[in-house]
């Protein structure tokens, strides 16, 4: 940020966080728009090769891809009994269908693109690194300019706060089971130990929000008069290929809609 003259910095922004968000989404999109069984295919392929690409760990990829496959799986079953055609075979009153396969198949695939999708936007793109272009850009709004300002000061007040709130959390929780309140038994212990839990929690969630709010207005950063500053984003030769490639996967999505 900068007040003034001066700069301190809050986060090590990186290289590709806005590139690799804007690729994700757009493989996400592609995969909505697409009903080409190969392209979806390249899609998923595309998705894990910029997971391996980012550092992520196999096992965590294939565990990824566990979960989603069986998802797939229900998906493929539910359009399969579920549209009328040609008949394959039948399960008692229902009949699956070659219509129902291909619908199946390719709503499967979709699904599998967005897992993979979602799941590379979690694993390499740090939400501190999207905040700045957002704040950049409500500069040159006007009016509309200064709520845009306001919402990613607050997100990115939010977001530094999450670490705080587990830890609060977890503080909470052992004090609780020192008394004798704890979550284990059955479904209603849980949800009464659940109940006492989201009321301090928030409680001193809201009451620390309210006091760090203060204390921005305090110091002058307030987002209403544009003295919070994050430093200007420059787009690398890394980033630009990213883009690229994000532009080019949107397009295919939509040449084989």
């Amino acid at each position: 940020m900068q007040s003034g003259s001066r700069s301190v910095s809050t986060y090590r922004i990186g290289g590709g966080a806005v590139s690799m968000f804007l690729l994700s989404m757009c493989m996400a999109l592609a995969a909505v728009f697409s009903r080409d069984y190969l392209f979806v295919s390249l899609l998923i392929m595309l998705s894990m090769a910029a997971l391996a690409f980012t550092g992520q760990r196999f096992d965590g990829i294939a565990k990824v891809g566990r979960y989603s496959i069986l998802l797939a799986a229900f998906v493929f079953l539910l359009h399969l009994f579920s549209h009328r055609g040609q008949v394959i075979f039948h399960v008692w009153i229902f009949a699956a269908t070659i219509e129902g396969a291909r619908a199946g198949l390719l709503y499967g695939l979709k699904l599998l693109s967005f897992t993979f999708s979602g799941y590379l936007i979690f694993a390499a793109v740090d939400p501190f690194d999207l905040i700045y272009p957002l704040e950049r850009i409500a500069r040159h709004l006007g009016p509309l300019g200064r709520h845009l300002a306001a919402a990613a000061m607050a997100f990115y007040l939010a977001m530094r706060f999450i670490p705080e709130l587990i830890e609060r959390g977890r503080l909470t929780a052992m004090a609780m089971r020192s008394r004798g309140v704890d979550h284990k038994g059955g479904l209603r212990q849980k949800a009464r130990f659940s109940l006492f839990l989201i009321a301090p929690l928030f409680a001193g969630a809201i009451k620390k929000a309210s006091l760090i709010a203060l204390a921005l207005d305090i110091k002058g950063y307030g987002t209403r008069l544009y003295r919070a500053r994050f430093r200007p984003m420059r787009l690398n030769p890394a980033g630009a290929a990213i883009l690229a490639l994000a532009v080019s996967v949107l397009i295919g999505g939509f040449l084989t809609a």
